[in-house]
Parts: C-alpha cells; sequence; structure tokens
C-alpha cells in the first residue's frame, strides 16, 4: 500500500512508519525537523500541503491508500500560556488547513481513507473531572483544542455528508523514549535517575498532586494502525482508561525498579488551582478493533529511567 505519514518524523509518526514498513507498505512523510531519525526507506515530501494547490498536486503525485495527518503544532495544556498571532497561524494551518486539503483531495478519490490525530484538550472545558467518550461535545478553553475542535468538525461533515473515508482518532497523553525531553515522562525520568543514583534527593514537578491518563505510543499507534483497517470509518478514543496521581507514578515506579531510597517531591508550582482532569472510555475501541493499552504508566516511566540509566 502507498502510505502518507504527516509529521513522520514525530514520535508516533516514526513508529507507524516503522509499522507500515514492516507490513511492506511505501510510506512518504512530511516533517519539519531534522530528518536524521527518519529511515532511508521513507520518501520525504518536501511540498507544501497547507497550500490547496500544493497540496493537490502532492497527493496526486503520491496517489495514497492511507492518509495519517498525525502533524501537529503542540500546546501544554498546564501552562498559561500566551500564544502569538504567529503561532496561532501555524497551528490552524497545521490543524484546519491541512486537514482541509486532504478532506478534499479525498472528494475526488473516495477508495483512499484519511486519519486525523485529535486531543482530549478538546474537552477541558468542563471545571469538573469527568469520563469522555466518543459521543461527548467537546467544550475547548484554549486555541490549540479549538483548531483541533474544528478538525474534528470537519473529519465528521465530510464522512458523514460526502462519504469520504476519514478517521477522528481521539488521543489522550501518550509517552515513550522517543518523547519530547520537556514533557513530562522525560523530565520526571532524568529527576528520578538522579535520585538513583544519589545526584540528588529532590524531584520538582509544578503539580505533583495532578492526576493523569497516559499510555505507551506503541499502544496508540497500534490502536490507530487496527483504526484504519476498520469499516466503516468512525471516530475512537485511546487512552488509558485510568486516572493516575503524579506522586502515585512516582512512588509505584520506584516500587517496580526496586528503589527504597529516600526522596523528596516539591512543588514549584505557586498557585493554588485545581488542574482539570479528564479520563477516556475505551469501551468501543475494545469492542470494535479488540484494543486496550498493554503497559502500565510505572512500567513506561520506569523503561524511560532505565533508558538513562543503561
Amino acid at each position: 500500500m502507498r502510505i502518507l505519514i504527516t509529521g513522520v518524523n514525530g514520535q508516533d509518526g516514526s513508529i507507524l512508519s516503522k509499522m507500515h514498513l514492516l507490513n511492506g507498505d511505501k510510506v512518504w512523510g512530511t516533517t519539519r525537523n531534522s530528518l536524521k531519525k527518519t529511515p532511508n526507506t521513507v520518501n520525504i515530501v518536501y511540498d507544501n500541503l497547507h497550500d490547496s494547490d500544493s497540496s493537490s498536486k502532492c497527493l496526486d503525485k503520491i496517489n495514497p491508500d492511507l492518509i495519517y495527518h498525525l502533524a501537529a503544532k503542540h500546546f501544554d495544556s498546564t501552562k498559561d500560556l500566551i500564544l502569538s498571532n504567529e503561532i496561532k497561524n501555524e497551528m490552524y494551518s497545521c490543524h484546519v488547513n491541512v486537514t482541509t486539503n486532504i478532506l478534499n483531495w479525498q472528494l475526488k478519490n473516495l477508495n483512499t481513507k484519511s486519519l486525523v490525530a485529535l486531543s482530549s484538550q478538546m474537552y477541558l472545558g468542563d471545571k469538573n473531572n469527568k469520563t469522555i467518550n466518543e459521543s461527548s461535545v467537546c467544550n475547548s478553553k484554549n486555541y490549540y483544542a479549538k483548531t483541533k475542535e474544528e478538525a474534528f468538525d470537519l473529519v465528521r461533515l465530510y464522512r458523514n455528508s460526502y462519504g469520504v473515508s476519514s478517521y477522528g482518532a481521539i488521543l489522550f497523553n501518550h509517552t515513550s523514549i522517543a518523547s519530547k525531553p520537556e514533557f513530562l515522562f522525560p523530565t520526571l525520568a532524568r529527576q528520578m535517575a538522579e535520585v538513583i543514583y544519589n545526584q540528588s534527593c529532590k524531584i520538582f514537578l509544578d503539580n505533583p498532586d495532578r492526576e493523569i491518563d497516559i499510555c505507551h505510543a506503541s499502544d496508540i499507534c497500534d490502536g490507530i494502525f487496527k483504526l484504519m483497517n476498520y469499516n466503516p470509518a468512525c471516530d475512537l478514543i485511546f487512552s488509558s482508561g485510568k486516572l493516575i496521581k503524579i506522586t502515585d507514578l512516582i512512588k509505584r515506579t520506584f516500587q517496580l525498579l526496586k528503589f527504597q531510597g529516600k526522596y523528596d517531591i516539591i512543588k514549584t508550582g505557586t498557585r493554588s488551582r485545581k488542574s482539570v482532569t479528564v479520563v477516556g472510555d475505551i469501551s468501543l475501541a475494545r469492542e470494535l478493533i479488540n484494543w486496550k493499552p498493554t503497559k502500565t504508566p510505572e512500567e513506561i516511566l520506569a523503561e524511560q529511567i532505565l533508558e538513562l540509566v543503561g
């Protein structure tokens, strides 16, 4: 099969590209980053998918059977960040314009399937913790989430009104050793490795009591891969289906690694506002594609620590 992956050099894109290459498929990919991590067998696309004419010509040339739109301009929902107009334009262009261009091309190529990566941040507008399923109403509270919500609306519109085979993958937090170094798990792993090696006895966190729903990126990509092979096109939530407090995560991970030394968790955040938390309901993913996470959060964090300590 002919596969196009936007964001092929990112965490999810690199995993999915390897899965398809092992499957004997031919893979094309777009990336903004260094190409060093991209397998030589991936064909890099330099065309501008943000522009409708360029996108159409590019897709005509590749003629993909499957399109994964994974590229994103990320946003940390735990921070009160003021976004510049430049960043907002990048988000809108990546999440909305590229999605629109892909779906418009599919109108003339109905045998092609597409999948758009969405975000649990689309549901963070409610101040109460709640469980999210595929029928939950979006309530975006930041610009990143609003652009993802608009992309979600486009996927459902083109699928329901025009018969386009497009899937919405609603992704909760997921991580791996390929995760960006500034993200939570890599940050935790570095500090915990220092504790294990007696280089420090303190772990600094903005909000240690925050609860998270997180699973392994390889599990997420396995679900995405299975979803693309399911008919008819639909939307599915991919998450651990459980919440864990960060302090409990640290404790369980040290126990898993059989570390019994002492450590202190230092809260660095000054605000007392309770963070908004949602948890994914993965029952439909279990039912339709027989998917569930295989690794616990503490196993995932331990893997990243062991990658550092050898």
